[in-house]
């Protein structure tokens, strides 16, 4: 389904389908709403494969910029409103942007970053406000993505992930292939045209633009834009009438709704262990419970595990993969990595105007995800990623497994695991633990060996205050995760 052609729809409903602290649109009036914002975005040169970054916060506003930037077909870069300005400068430079929509003091600020800054005869960057719209323009950035990186597909979206070498990259996909990918998502949890989907989570993150705001939109449910920071509020959800949410399991764990509206429950964006789910399972009884994964390069969604009607969970471990989504299908390589064949997959890596786009050598509709699993009864569980193993005096430690095993600890609120470099065993495995309480060193040793080999222990053991996450709760890169340990040391 073309973005058109969901507008006509979305046109045709009378009730509310989407909703913020602020305001409450019906179809009618979204529509409308968009196709004015489209023409100011058109009189400002925006148009076909026009690269543009839409700053996303969870807000009506920034919804219609975004179904506005993708009417004209323009190629939509996901922006993070709480990135640093001078970050976004250096995106605007390395991506060659025409456009940055966002708020006016975003906008202002990048405006004087960025004045003065063109060559002679070139023109200076031009601020543009109207009722709704703050807009800053590069008109020498002016390019057509498809064209100049000689695409084969139209780049709708471009979601940025630093991936393992923490140097920014965008994942081109089409507009077309998300909207089926966030159906097939609607179809594998129930998702009804009565529900209410509480946005929570930031829509510049995959998994709450796909997952939530999509999905929802495409099948007719009502969409409530929450503040990510103000999470799932009791009395926020019981006046909204939420009956669809997602999370991560870090904000899941120790979360307990009430609401009698509640009746679906999905957490992603991380991996999700077999206590945490149970504990979810126990504070929401009433609720259909699934665990969904995904990643960018598939689409982004690709399997959900319903877990409320389970009673048997494997201990130390992450929950089962789960049935893949209507668009997809999952097998294990020979050796234990996830191949997903899907028609929602990536476009390619975008490393940036002069840089191009790689487009890997995988098979076609095939994404070789680098996630490891094992296969026992006929379920997928998670081992851990192929590029995170350390190898240690020659043997192969998975830094996910061990997490998961410490997490089974009552003591343990929080684990990580990393590489180190060491001149006479190549590498050695770091163990980092946030207690709950007090917890001794040669007990957390012994809790390792009940549950794995001897080859797998790791070599040293530290107790630290608090192990860095993201805004959502997803584990920090471990770049970032070691600058964090430099600090407390210090």
């Amino acid at each position: 389904m073309s973005v058109i052609a969901l507008l006509e729809k979305i046109k045709s409903r009378d009730k509310k389908i989407i909703s913020d602290k602020k305001m409450a649109l019906n179809g009618g009036d979204f529509y409308q709403k968009v196709c004015t914002a489209s023409s100011k975005l058109k009189a400002l040169g925006i148009t076909e494969g026009v690269p543009v970054l839409v700053n996303l916060n969870n807000d009506i506003a920034s919804v219609i910029n975004l179904f506005a930037a993708w009417k004209l077909q323009a190629a939509v870069f996901v922006g993070n409103p709480f990135n640093p300005i001078d970050g976004v400068t250096n995106t605007i430079a390395k991506f060659k942007l025409y456009a940055v929509l966002g708020n006016k003091s975003t906008v202002k600020a990048l405006h004087s970053l960025l004045v003065g800054s063109a060559d002679e005869n070139q023109a200076e960057p031009q601020c543009h406000f109207s009722d709704g719209l703050a807009a800053l323009v590069l008109q020498n950035n002016l390019h057509n993505v498809n064209t100049t990186q000689q695409l084969e597909r139209h780049a709708g979206i471009a979601i940025f992930s630093s991936g393992s070498t923490g140097e920014p990259k965008a994942i081109l996909n089409s507009f077309d292939s998300i909207l089926e990918n966030a159906l097939s998502h609607a179809d594998a949890i129930g998702l009804k045209e009565t529900d209410v989907v509480g946005c929570i989570l930031p829509i510049f993150y995959s998994y709450g633009l796909v997952a939530n705001l999509l999905s929802a939109i495409a099948v007719g449910a009502k969409v409530a834009l929450q503040n990510a920071k103000a999470g799932a509020e009791e009395s926020w959800m019981r006046e909204n009438r939420v009956s669809v949410i997602a999370l991560t399991p870090f904000f899941a764990k120790d979360l307990i709704i009430t609401s009698p509206h509640l009746r679906v429950i999905t957490i992603g964006g991380d991996a999700l262990h077999a206590r945490t789910a149970k504990k979810i399972k126990k504070n929401h009884p009433n609720c259909e419970l699934y665990s969904t994964f995904g990643l960018t390069e598939a689409g982004p969604r690709v399997a959900t595990w319903r877990f409320d009607n389970c009673e048997n969970f494997p201990e130390h471990r992450v929950v089962p993969l789960g049935e893949p989504l209507s668009c997809c299908e999952v097998e294990l390589d020979g050796h234990g990595q996830l191949i997903v064949n899907t028609n929602t997959k990536m476009i390619g890596y975008y490393n940036g105007y002069s840089l191009g786009v790689t487009i890997p050598n995988w098979a076609e509709n095939t994404v070789e995800t680098g996630d490891l699993f094992e296969e026992i009864n006929g379920n997928y569980f998670f081992v851990g990623r192929d590029k995170d193993i350390i190898v240690q005096n020659g043997e192969k430690i998975f830094p996910a497994l061990v997490e998961m095993v410490l997490l089974g600890m009552d003591e343990v609120e929080d684990a990580r695991v990393i590489g180190l470099s060491d001149p006479d065993k190549g590498e050695v495995a770091e163990v980092f633990i946030k207690a709950k309480s007090e917890l001794c060193k040669d007990k957390v040793r012994r809790f390792l060996l009940s549950h794995l080999p001897h080859a797998s222990m790791p070599t040293n053991f530290h107790m630290v205050k608090n192990i860095s996450r993201t805004a959502t709760g997803k584990k920090s890169s471990i770049t970032q995760f070691r600058q964090q340990i430099q600090k407390q040391s210090a």
